[in-house]
């Protein structure tokens, strides 16, 4: 049996997710809709708030910024920078190309759900507005122009 969201609970979702796109323009949703998961660091990340994290094995390196609602974690990371000039694993700060992801709590948000009204309840809005903000900050890529989907 399919359960159809009554009109107070459709409201509630409509609600948050207005919430969650707040900050972001009508071309910034659109970037993100179109864009392929992958972006530009950014030129200082460390002055953006990111971390960058080596673990120095198998795992390729990768930065991640944190994100708190109340007692709500995430976490935006851009995982495994590849340098734009050698394509080569790009050092710390280097100018480089990073897959996204952002985690909310223990789940990873696929980059295709991440308009998804679904998802935006309580602080998952909150937490979600947020890093849709940050990566909007972020020059997004789109399949035809990116380097990583192109190769």
């Amino acid at each position: 049996m399919i359960r159809r969201a009554g009109a107070a609970e459709d409201q509630g979702m409509r609600t948050a997710l207005a919430r969650a796109l707040e900050g972001l323009t009508v071309v910034d949703v659109e970037r993100i809709r179109t864009g392929c998961g992958h972006v530009r660091v950014p030129s200082a990340p460390a002055a953006r708030g990111y971390r960058y994290v080596d673990l120095v094995g198998e795992e390729p390196p990768f930065y991640v910024r944190r994100l708190t609602a109340g007692r709500q974690t995430g976490s935006i990371m851009l995982h495994a920078p590849i340098e734009t000039t050698s394509g080569d694993e790009a050092e710390r700060g280097a100018p480089g190309i990073a897959r996204a992801s952002v985690s909310i709590d223990v789940n990873t948000i696929p980059w295709s759900g991440l308009l998804d009204v679904e998802l935006c309840s309580g602080p998952w809005a909150t937490l979600l507005g947020d890093a849709l903000e940050e990566l909007a900050a972020l020059e997004i890529l789109e399949p035809t122009g990116c380097p990583l989907c192109t190769a």
